[in-house]
């Protein structure tokens, strides 16, 4: 037998062998149907679902909205973690994103395009005399999700500096949508952030921020 012939008839035997295993091995993506299947599962006492690509072992609660453009997005709250999913019009899982455990969700049209915004108020630290937790400003397109701003939600820190000199500071944050209007100021958000040192010092801030370019920029700020 040719030679040549041989190597190229077990090159393209080999290759097809392949490809049939890695096909075997791929998996079609996460489908909203079996998502909330395998929350029902868990919640009624059962493991952690096979066929959930994440873990929810921790899961506390999730909310489900439409941001419009035909999308679909699932956000879950679990002990010390959470997820931000993103469906296709289909109900099929176009993008991850792992965020801190989620107090509270909104949901604004920053840049006017009918698609909203998401924002997610996320724990990002916790432990004896320790809270620390941030907004984040999440843009959806129809591929992925792009985290824009994070900004102070709430943090209380304990301070021991020996008997009787022991205090807490207090960073106090909110966040407002004004949705603009034609003949009026732009779609923005203020975020104020109140602060007591717990010295006796307080002071507040707040700026006012609009989407512009795909990028969170300040237009105002106080003082």
């Amino acid at each position: 037998m040719n030679p040549v012939r041989t190597t190229i008839a077990l090159l393209l035997f080999g290759a097809l062998f392949y490809h049939d295993i890695l096909a075997g091995q791929g998996q079609s993506p996460l489908s909203l149907q079996q998502l909330e299947q395998g929350i029902d599962h868990f919640i009624a006492g059962q493991s952690q679902p096979a066929d959930l690509p994440f873990d929810i072992s921790g899961y506390s609660y999730h909310w489900r909205v439409d941001p419009g453009g035909g999308r679909i997005v699932v956000v879950m709250s679990c002990n010390l973690n959470g997820y931000l999913l993103l469906f296709s019009h289909d109900g099929l899982l176009v993008s991850t994103v792992a965020t801190g455990e989620i107090a509270s969700i909104q949901v604004c049209d920053l840049d006017q395009d009918g698609v909203g915004e998401v924002i997610l108020d996320e724990v990002k630290g916790r432990g004896t005399g320790l809270l620390m937790r941030e907004f984040h400003l999440y843009r959806l397109s129809r591929t992925g999700v792009e985290d824009l701003w994070h900004g102070t939600s709430f943090s209380r820190m304990f301070h021991d500096e020996g008997a009787d000199k022991s205090y807490s500071s207090y960073e106090r944050g909110s966040l407002r949508y004004s949705p603009g209007g034609s003949d009026g100021p732009r779609a923005h958000l203020v975020h104020r952030v109140s602060s007591d040192d717990g010295k006796g010092r307080r002071k507040v801030r707040e700026v006012s921020l609009e989407l512009r370019g795909g990028k969170v920029v300040v237009v105002a700020s106080s003082p």
